[in-house]
């Protein structure tokens, strides 16, 4: 493994940790991984063909790996979950990006569970590509307000999901209390955000 700038810092902190402490950061990751590439890891970017390897097992490696090489900086304002996480959706995106922007004749082989159900689904597609498009701006909008915040990103996660508060909170590791003024300080942020766009 080849030293990056940040080596001895992440060390630093790094020798403060116990077992629990990587277990613990581990299991939040791999969660949230879990919970970001739901029911994208059977065709496209996310893809074990096009990774190399199982989607979750790919980013937790790079998770960590950029940490304990000193690539990436570990902050003092971040637990080490949080810090992992923030790596990992920066490598989820950019696989995204990568795969995107693949030539056109590279051969792509996807396998769709749902081809037969797309294929008889006669619904009214300009409705649906209205609608479409206007749930993708609000979720862009949530997520540029919220991606420097790694609590706000675990939360509007487990809430795209469907979690109830309850799991979100264990996600978490906070009570179902401390979830609520979360969720308060989510719909201010994205409040603030929409308010400086407009």
């Amino acid at each position: 493994m080849e030293e990056g700038q940040y080596y001895n810092q992440n060390h630093q902190r790094i020798g403060t940790l116990q077992d629990r402490d990587w277990a613990v950061a581990l299991g939040k990751a791999k969660e949230h991984i879990r919970l970001r590439l739901r029911q994208k890891t059977s065709f496209g970017a996310h893809h074990s063909t096009n990774l190399g390897a199982d989607a979750i097992d790919h980013y937790l490696s790079i998770g960590y790996t950029k940490i304990l090489s000193g690539e990436w900086e570990w902050k003092e304002s971040h637990t080490l979950a949080e810090q992992m996480i923030l790596i990992i959706d920066s490598y989820i995106s950019k696989e995204v990006k990568r795969y995107k922007g693949l030539p056109e004749d590279t051969v792509r082989v996807e396998y769709r569970d749902d081809l037969e159900t797309s294929f008889y689904d006669n619904t009214d597609e300009d409705d649906t590509e209205e609608v479409q498009e206007e749930c993708n701006r609000q979720v862009q909008l949530i997520e540029a307000a919220i991606q420097d915040d790694a609590e706000l990103v675990m939360f509007w996660e487990g809430v795209k999901e469907g979690y109830k508060a309850r799991d979100i909170a264990s996600l978490l590791d906070i009570t179902v209390k401390q979830l609520s003024k979360l969720r308060e300080k989510f719909f201010r942020r994205v409040r603030n955000f929409q308010t400086k766009g407009a």
